[in-house]
């Protein structure tokens, strides 16, 4: 990663985790027109789950979002 990016990055107050091997084959997603399809994606930061549960019941919406944000390809 470039220093500029990194820089970036750290000026926003965001940190990459450790990338993680595959778990399995597939298209992570597909785009159609000007939408993005995202399916099969799992939050974990480091080899580790996080937010795991249902929204409302487990996790709150505000978790959530952070998870959408984490899991994004």
């Amino acid at each position: 990663m470039s220093a500029t990016i990194a820089a970036r990055l750290a000026e926003l107050g965001l940190e990459l985790p450790d990338a993680t091997a595959p778990v399995a084959n597939f298209v992570p997603c597909v785009r159609s027109g000007r939408n993005l399809f995202i399916s099969g994606q799992i939050c974990s930061w480091n080899g580790e789950l996080q937010y795991v549960g249902k929204v409302g019941r487990d996790i709150s919406v505000t978790d959530a979002k952070a998870a959408g944000e984490r899991s994004a390809p």
